[in-house]
């Protein structure tokens, strides 16, 4: 089975120049230079310690992320705050700094929109879709963290699900009045 979060973050560095930049496109024409920052490894040993000493089921899409890097910032730019992947220890900080849902497990930041989130209860059931952004009002982002990372990358950053669209049955654009 291939990884696809080592495929996704290997074709990101491609695409970064030496200092760890990409210039990201935005809406209505405008752009800046985003900056990258990846933190070392963490060791499965370690993950698996961290799991058990928390009572925490992680999924293997996130421990592929952390057995590549255990933290990250992404889309960094001049002016803008990146979105923040934690370390293992940051999501410790994390749990004991703030009230949080019991079973979600604070994995990162969103500037200006919230914690990213595992809903580790949907983890122990098997569910494939158990990233959420928890603002004011929960977001249930309907996916995993492979998902997750490919969308906002491919999104260069941008706030995806609040993209807009709708499914309309044919016959109604169909029967229009002209």
């Amino acid at each position: 089975m291939e990884n696809v979060v080592y495929k996704t973050l290997s074709s990101l560095k491609e695409r970064l120049d030496e200092n760890k930049q990409l210039v990201v496109n935005l809406f209505d024409g405008f752009s800046f230079v985003a900056k990258f920052n990846f933190n070392s490894p963490e060791s499965i040993e370690n993950i698996n310690e961290f799991s058990v000493k928390n009572n925490i089921v992680i999924p293997n899409d996130y421990k592929d992320f952390l057995l590549l890097h255990n933290g990250a910032e992404l889309f960094k730019g001049e002016y803008a705050a990146p979105i923040k992947l934690y370390s293992l220890e940051e999501i410790i900080c994390n749990i004991t700094s703030y009230p949080l849902p019991d079973g979600f497990l604070p994995i990162g930041y969103y500037p200006d929109t919230g914690f990213i989130m595992i809903n580790s209860n949907d983890v122990i059931n098997n569910e494939s879709n158990y990233i959420w952004i928890l603002d004011t009002d929960p977001i249930n982002l309907k996916c995993n963290f492979k998902t997750w990372l490919n969308r906002i990358i491919v999104a260069q950053g941008m706030n995806y699900w609040e993209w807009y669209s709708e499914i309309v049955p044919l016959d109604s654009i169909r029967n229009q009045k002209k």
